[in-house]
């Protein structure tokens, strides 16, 4: 949704220094550096102790962080609220690669106003450590070609960091906003020896704490109030890191965390407003920021585009259709998030001149092309599959970070996301599949719904295949044809193939029997279409494919092993996800020589489960060997043993990919 940056961004500690802003007890701090530097004396070369013991004990790490703490005070002043964030980081670097970590930078925007930084990079120099503060601090605009927002970083270098080094980042920043809270993690990619979290909020507002994934993990917990404040702390000590794996779902979907959230509190009149207590309010301060855009008169030449747009089209669905598809092609995707501009729309006539805009621009324009012909079209918030919330467990921000358009016809709901190119009317985009969906429905009134998980189905590769033996060569022709998500992949891989190179990646995505897989000549049909299947039509041969012995030919018509590419990883911890759900078939005839039989033809196989539907039949028909492989894989993620019973599945079909049919020649 363009959603202003909340500077917790998580990353692989294991290949870089994490960015997540912490808090700090200053005097506890610095009284720790006293004890941990101020007496230390070693002989030149030897380590110290601590670093010979981390070492040890995480051999796989880069470093630990041996303070983690943040302090939070939320005041109160006659209804006012003034939002301190504290932050302390220190960390000791385990191998002599350490200058890994000497490039660091933070980032703050208007909604996160840095106060104070400071940093220091502690050393050994003769068997002590010796402080090197940095005093270069960096202001930098995050701008690229596609993102505008008011975001900044703040970058700095460590300066000699080596094996048994220390960093130490201490910084402040002011929160503008009381809905924008930080989130408490009780773990990271490495290691956190000492772990601390304070809320200091003051009596007159109430603190909501949504607990996620805390059901085991050891945390010591308190909550005492004293001279006008309620203090509620966390301490955690000894917290491993975090394996990051390949396509695993977003940390946190299993880190345990917290989302604080201030539900109420009294104005300076001592009348309890509602904050974040529930959806409700969430609601309504989303309503809120949008009841200010589109009241001006709509640009004439918007009206008029529209009526052009939808003059010939019979139906509402196909008026709304195309509308959507023409903002797809016409308004250019950059994401804003500057201030507010991270929460609310563009103006139509503002977005219609520049043709460009976020997904909440494009959700406004289209909302108003579809007034101009009589339609209503609802915005609609929704966070992307990576954020694992729903609006009735945590009603904050945090829960979502997307817009898009509702439109309702007959009773079904359709869900308009303008952000990609060739996305039909009647699939969502995959990233929002399955989840809940906050839709406007007046000032104060919302709709919860839930974007549907498509069908494997609908998202579908087929290969038909006509084959014939010419001497040691599989010859043949073919039709592949895409549809749904996996015709929108294509599309988007097609984008990006170098006209010279697409034989070459046809050769490759296309590949039959083994790498000695040709295609002589292709054709396309209906390349980034909207509504219809994408397919390709080509003639093909594979050398070296058919073995003899004797008078018998040997013939594997099992010339895409699809299911071989579902097998997972037996090492992998985490679960895994997939952009989908999706489905494969595989027709084949291959026409038996003159002067051959069939001597064996494999028995038919089918086998399914609630994850996955495998069948492989063959039969003789007209002088053809007809073979036919259907494959149903009905899950876009997996844990760690619904993937083993994948693999227990793929075992099976790997026996039966081994089959051959037998060709005998007739005496």
């Amino acid at each position: 949704m363009g959603h202003v940056r909340i500077m917790m961004s998580k990353v692989n500690l294991k290949k870089q220094k994490n960015i997540t802003i912490m808090n700090y007890n200053f005097n506890l701090v610095r009284l720790s550096f006293f004890f941990i530097f101020g007496i230390s004396s070693l002989s030149n070369g030897q380590l110290p102790q601590e670093v010979i013991e981390y070492q040890k004990k995480y051999p796989d790490d880069k470093f630990v962080r041996l303070i983690d703490e943040q302090l939070i005070t939320i005041d109160l002043d006659k209804g006012q609220f003034n939002i301190e964030y504290k932050v302390v980081e220190e960390d000791l670097y385990l191998t002599s690669d350490a200058h890994f970590a000497a490039k660091e930078s933070r980032s703050f925007s208007h909604f996160f106003e840095l106060d104070e930084i400071e940093a220091s990079s502690f050393n050994l120099e003769k068997g002590k450590y010796r402080e090197s503060r940095v005093k270069d601090f960096k202001t930098k605009d995050r701008l690229d070609q596609s993102f505008r927002d008011d975001s900044k970083s703040i970058n700095f270098l460590f300066d000699k960091l080596a094996e048994g080094s220390r960093s130490r980042i201490e910084y402040t920043v002011n929160i503008k906003d009381p809905r924008f809270l930080p989130t408490i993690y009780f773990a990271e990619g490495v290691p956190v020896i000492s772990k601390k979290a304070v809320f200091k909020i003051h009596k007159d507002a109430e603190l909501k704490l949504i607990e996620l994934n805390c059901e085991d993990f050891k945390v010591n917990f308190s909550k005492e109030e004293k001279r006008g404040y309620v203090y509620y702390t966390w301490n955690a000590e000894n917290t491993d890191g975090i394996d990051f794996e390949y396509q695993a779902p977003d940390i946190r979907n299993f880190v345990p965390h917290i989302i604080p959230a201030i539900a109420r509190y009294k104005d300076g009149q001592g009348k309890t407003v509602d904050l974040l207590n529930d959806v409700k309010g969430l609601y309504g301060w989303y309503s809120n920021l949008v009841s200010t855009i589109n009241t001006s008169p709509i640009n004439p030449a918007l009206e008029t585009l529209t009526k052009e747009l939808t003059k010939d089209k019979q139906t509402e669905i196909e008026k709304v259709r195309a509308i959507y598809y023409w903002t797809q092609e016409n308004i250019k995707y950059i994401d804003f998030e500057y201030a507010l501009g991270g929460f609310i729309p563009r103006d139509a006539n503002d977005v219609f001149d520049k043709k460009y805009g976020d997904c909440k621009d494009n959700s406004s324009i289209m909302k108003e092309m579809l007034a101009i012909i009589g339609l209503k079209g609802s915005l609609s918030w929704i966070g992307t599959r990576d954020i694992p919330y729903d609006y009735n467990t945590v009603s904050t921000p945090s829960v979502d970070n997307h817009m898009i358009l509702s439109y309702e016809n007959n009773g079904k709901r359709y869900f308009l996301d303008a952000t990609g190119r060739y996305q039909p009317l009647e699939l969502p985009t995959s990233f929002i599949q399955g989840k809940q969906i906050l839709i406007e429905n007046g000032k104060d009134e919302f709709i919860l719904d839930e974007v549907p998980v498509i069908e494997a189905s609908v998202n579908y590769r087929k290969d038909t295949i006509e084959l014939n033996i010419k001497d040691d060569l599989l010859v043949g022709s073919a039709t592949t044809v895409y549809d749904g998500y996996e015709k929108l992949d294509m599309y988007r891989t097609l984008e990006r193939v170098n006209k010279d190179l697409k034989k070459d990646f046809f050769e490759e995505e296309l590949r039959l029997g083994s790498n000695k897989f040709l295609i002589d000549k292709w054709t396309e049909n209906n390349l980034f279409e909207y509504n219809d299947i994408y397919s390709i039509n080509y003639q093909f041969q594979i050398n070296s494919y058919i073995q003899s012995l004797d008078d018998e030919v040997f013939v594997n018509l099992n010339l895409n092993k699809n299911a071989e590419s579902m097998r997972m990883d037996e090492n992998r911890k985490l679960p895994i996800e997939f952009d989908n759900k999706n489905s494969y078939s595989m027709l084949t005839s291959l026409e038996i020589p003159d002067g051959y039989e069939i001597d064996y033809l494999p028995e038919n196989f089918e086998i399914k489960s609630d994850l996955m539907e495998s069948s492989i039949n063959y039969k003789i028909e007209n002088n053809k060997v007809i073979y036919e492989q259907q494959m149903v894989y009905n899950f876009i993620e997996l844990s760690k043993l619904q993937q083993t019973k994948i693999n227990n599945l793929i075992d099976s079909i790997a026996l039966q990919y081994k089959e051959v049919v037998v060709l005998k020649r007739i005496n």
